[in-house]
């Protein structure tokens, strides 16, 4: 009984954050573009009780659907889109990714800059690092994050949002592991409290796959028939 009653502590301290808070922007991917299409899940927490719902942003689970183009001899820029849904249904639905890639060769450090765009949130940032093409390497990413108010009320938090990150390759699978988190001003309400400072600590796991889009009309075979 204690152990349910633990569960029910913390489901009560979770569940305000869950229904009233703001989405907190996370970049999914590692500053090399990889070419063709990935499919990715990213889980991420921070801590939180009820004095934070409805101010504060809260990172979602979600699913990422990725696209890359690379040159074929790897030179040049590389370009990524990318179309988050996060699985909480009460969070605003979609989010998107742009993402550009400044020339690298494969063992050299590469960097790049993207936006992300929601309804309750918009984050320019860049990314640093050493990660091969493929492979496995440590990566920074810096943004600059507007959390907007869901119910239409101005800006809920502007935050600057470090993030530093490890991409782990295993088998057919990546594994990002980020520690980040924000650093500026939340906005509780903006007629009794209108500035409050904000500062938060998450850390989360990125699981990518690459793989292929099916095809948009499938080959159709005439049927066989059996020769006499």
């Amino acid at each position: 009984m204690a152990g349910l009653h633990a569960s029910a502590r913390i489901l009560r301290r979770l569940l305000p954050a869950l229904l009233l808070g703001a989405c907190a922007p996370v970049v999914s991917h590692a500053p090399r573009v990889e070419p063709g299409p990935t499919f990715g899940l990213v889980a991420a927490a921070r801590p939180c009780d009820s004095a934070c719902a409805g101010s504060e942003p809260i990172p979602a689970t979600s699913a990422v659907f990725r696209q890359g183009w690379v040159r074929e001899d790897g030179s040049g820029p590389a370009a990524s889109v990318g179309l988050s849904v996060p699985g909480v249904i009460l969070f605003p639905l979609v989010e998107l990714d742009f993402y550009v890639q400044a020339p690298a060769a494969p063992s050299a450090p590469v960097f790049g800059g993207g936006v992300l765009l929601a309804i309750d949130h918009q984050m320019p940032y860049v990314q640093a690092g050493r990660v091969p093409p493929g492979g496995s390497g440590w990566y920074t990413t810096q943004g600059l994050a507007f959390v907007t108010r869901t119910e239409g009320r101005g800006v809920a938090a502007r935050y600057w949002s470090p993030a530093l990150a490890y991409r782990l390759r295993g088998g057919e699978l990546w594994w990002h592991v980020f520690v980040g988190g924000g650093i500026g001003t939340r906005y509780p309400d903006v007629e009794t409290d209108p500035r409050r400072p904000l500062r938060f600590v998450m850390a989360g796991v990125v699981l990518e796959r690459a793989g292929s889009w099916p095809p948009l009309f499938p080959e159709r075979r005439p049927p066989s028939w059996p020769l006499p």
